[in-house]
């Protein structure tokens, strides 16, 4: 397991470009010095996806309610028809990703259903968070990003929407 975390004075749009190409880097490295490790677990044409993926030009993204729209027309379930996470997992993720075929970026999550220091996408309705995950085909969630508040007003204003206690967000002022 390897875990990366990366807090930058960047905006959210910045910080896709630097995660994807650090991504594309990643398998691009493998794909090209570690094939005979990569052959023990996976097929050639498993691989020749990989490569595949690390020449995929730009991180398609797509906004949750645009998911939700998508699992609604694929599955018929009614469950979709409403603007929560309850009903997305990795049955979901996994159905996402191979019906766009290819590594894909969700983003708009419900604002009340994601951390609370989520920066609010301005104008949108219903109200969400400038946030984004990474899914893998054919697998789950890879990486996950999210603009932080702007300002102090705006954390105090997220922290009074969630309903916390001053004491718990405190470390984030």
């Amino acid at each position: 397991f390897h875990h990366i975390e990366y807090e930058g004075k960047v905006d959210q749009e910045e910080n896709i470009e630097i995660f994807f190409g650090l991504l594309k880097n990643i398998i691009h490295s493998l794909t090209m010095k570690n094939r005979e490790n990569l052959e023990y677990f996976l097929t050639t044409e498993e691989i020749n996806d990989l490569k595949k993926l690390a020449r995929q030009e730009k991180l398609k993204v797509i906004s949750f309610e645009e998911v939700l729209k998508t699992l609604y027309e694929i599955t018929g379930n009614k469950k979709y028809q409403k603007f929560t996470l309850q009903h997305f997992g990795s049955w979901e993720e996994v159905k996402i990703t191979q019906h766009y075929n290819g590594i894909l970026g969700i983003n708009e999550f419900p604002l009340l259903e994601v951390p609370f220091y989520h920066a609010l996408v301005d104008g949108k309705s219903p109200k969400v968070a400038n946030n984004l995950d990474v899914i893998w085909p054919g697998y789950r969630e890879i990486i996950g990003s999210g603009q932080r508040v702007r300002s102090t007003n705006e954390l105090e204003e997220k922290a009074k929407i969630f309903n916390l206690p001053r004491s718990d967000y405190a470390p984030y002022l």
